[in-house]
């Protein structure tokens, strides 16, 4: 009688591990399959600023960051997405040194275009961006430092496909589009705006 007991306990409590099953656009996750709590996102790539001859010559600076889904409630496929990133180049120009940083935190909504767990994820998004500039450039003495710090409200649409290689795990790239208001570099204005080009890898806990 306990073993019976034992064995029913075992049997009627729910599964952690994700059960697949086959369909019209890839494996996809059993009905039964407890609900994903979020999903990370890892970026690393390259942004490229639209105005060149502007951020010249700090205008193709490395880009990493990151990304948090979260489900929207009542919602299979619309999702909270919340993220942050930083960018980064660095030149040198006869006597002097340019370099500029970003910081940026970023929030909007995240569309998944496939059933949670199919092999293939494509997805798109939209939001609005606070971005933080230090921008610098350094002369051969002290005194001939110019340095630009400023925060900007921008937007951004980012768009997406992704791999599930293994059960919760992800690989795939992503294009993101950023504006957003003047920023200064170089004590002149600059309108904000950039597309970046990234390698995601992803996770679902």
């Amino acid at each position: 009688m306990v073993l019976g007991a034992l064995a029913g306990c075992t049997t009627d409590r729910p599964s952690r591990r994700a059960r697949y099953t086959s369909g019209p656009i890839g494996n996809s996750l059993a009905e039964d399959a407890l609900p994903v709590p979020f999903q990370l996102d890892v970026q690393f790539g390259a942004r490229e600023v639209r105005q060149r001859a502007a951020w010249d010559p700090v205008d193709d600076p490395y880009e990493i960051g990151f990304n948090v889904r979260t489900p929207v409630p009542g919602s299979r496929f619309l999702n909270f997405d919340f993220g942050g990133r930083y960018a980064f180049d660095k030149a040198e120009r006869g006597l002097d040194t340019f370099e500029t940083q970003l910081y940026q935190l970023d929030g909007g909504f995240v569309l998944a275009l496939a059933e949670p767990g199919s092999i293939v994820q494509p997805f798109v998004g939209l939001g609005m961006a606070l971005l933080f500039f230090d921008n610098e450039i350094r002369g051969e003495v002290a005194e001939d430092t110019i340095r630009d710090r400023n925060a900007v409200l921008g937007r951004y649409l980012r768009a997406g496909m992704a791999v599930e290689f293994r059960p919760a795990q992800l690989i795939g790239v992503e294009v993101r589009y950023t504006d957003g208001d003047n920023t200064t570099y170089n004590g002149v204005e600059i309108p904000v705006e950039a597309v970046s080009i990234a390698l995601t890898f992803g996770a679902r806990f």
